[in-house]
């Protein structure tokens, strides 16, 4: 066992000195983790134009485990070229690690199948669906809105969670079965959102009163791959109280290995208010959401880990916003992260979801050390420095 196990970091080491030797003109990519804390599915970003390679020829090159590794191009300002590149790692507690990034002919390139996958479903009444390797999520848009029969009448801007125990993706083949709430060994949408928040849906609470969105109206995909998901959404003006309406832009993305959605939400506000603003989750009763709860607002996080179902075991939620929060909730039970929003920079907030289906997280305490570490990863980001 010992020497099949040397004869592998041999192995290694030989192919890293190859590769090394066939590519000097290399760009070396160091990351490190400050804290005390395993950091798993972490996202690395770097500036493509800086790089000055061929899109068709870079390569990302895991120089510890002598691999190449999945990356992706991202436009992230919409100019139709890339600027950003994108791959993912983990790190141990107050770990370095370094990458290479180069050109190359000869290294094979890693899959680049779309992990990461999001689109608009407009024959399931206009949802638009994202996932992930981990989860699955979707928000209700205008034709869902519409009364029966050409829709149902469901007025909501709650988010769905798909619950998932393959890694690959699903949306496209559930939908064309129709049968996505039963278990047919991939996993099932048994999550309830109806009036409520779901899982990060916003809120805001404004003249002693909550007000929510109705369905989005205009949906556009940016960007699917094997590292990150990201689309738009626009919501139509609504009432915030007394002469405030409220506009909503939002782009939502997902990454590879993660169980949390990004959310950037830019509000347009008509009227004079101080808005308070924040992501709800729903804790109600009567949609089975009453779970343990776990909350550190200061810390931007609460979780709550929901009663197991008779057949599909338990749903795990939660939120986190970069900054701290205060508490509060609506008559509906929904739990919110409220803030005031600034008027020079977006909202933003993180909705997680796990299953102990998947195997994941099947206990209470295992998915609130999961969700504060999180947040604590959010405040103190990655180190990255390319040479």
């Amino acid at each position: 066992m010992y020497a099949v196990g040397a004869c592998l970091c041999a192995a290694m080491e030989l192919r890293k000195l190859i590769v090394a030797d066939a590519h000097p003109a290399r760009k070396t990519v160091e990351i490190a983790n400050p804290l005390a804390l395993y950091r798993g599915a972490e996202t690395v970003t770097l500036d493509w134009n800086r790089l000055g390679m061929q899109a068709a020829k870079v390569r990302v090159f895991d120089v510890r485990n002598s691999a190449v590794l999945p990356h992706q191009l991202f436009d992230s300002d919409g100019d139709g070229a890339p600027d950003q590149l994108l791959f993912k790692t983990y790190a141990l507690a107050r770990q370095s690690r370094a990458f290479w990034v180069l050109e190359s002919d000869s290294l094979p390139a890693a899959p680049t199948e779309a992990t990461c996958f999001s689109r608009h479903v407009p024959e399931r009444m206009d949802d638009a669906a994202w996932e992930n390797d981990r989860m699955a999520f979707r928000l209700y848009g205008p034709k869902v809105s519409e009364p029966a029969p050409a829709g149902e009448g469901l007025i909501s801007s709650g988010i769905d969670v798909w619950c998932k125990k393959t890694r690959r993706p699903v949306i496209n083949d559930w939908y064309a079965s129709g049968k996505y709430h039963d278990d047919r060994g991939e996993g099932l949408d048994y999550y309830k959102v109806g009036p409520g928040r779901g899982c990060g849906g916003l809120g805001i609470f404004n003249g002693g009163a909550w007000h929510v969105s109705g369905n989005w109206v205009t949906h556009k995909t940016l960007a699917t791959g094997p590292v990150r998901t990201v689309f738009e959404l626009t919501y139509a003006p609504w009432a915030c109280g007394e002469g405030v309406s409220v506009r909503e832009t939002r782009r939502v993305s997902l990454d590879a290995g993660s169980h949390f959605t990004r959310i950037e939400s830019r509000l347009s506000v008509t009227g004079s208010a101080a808005l308070q603003a924040g992501p709800g989750l729903d804790i109600s009763v009567g949609r089975q959401h009453n779970g343990a709860l776990a909350a550190q607002p200061d810390q931007g996080w609460l979780a709550s880990y929901e009663p197991a179902h008779p057949k599909h075991g338990s749903l795990a939620t939660a939120l986190v916003v970069p900054e701290k929060a205060t508490l509060a909730t609506d008559p509906l039970d929904n739990l919110y992260l409220l803030s005031a929003p600034a008027a020079d920079k977006p909202l933003v907030w993180y909705a997680g979801a796990a299953w102990s289906g998947a195997g994941d997280f099947v206990n209470p305490d295992s998915w609130t050390a999961h969700v504060s570490a999180f947040a604590a990863s959010l405040r103190t980001p990655l180190t990255v420095s390319v040479k």
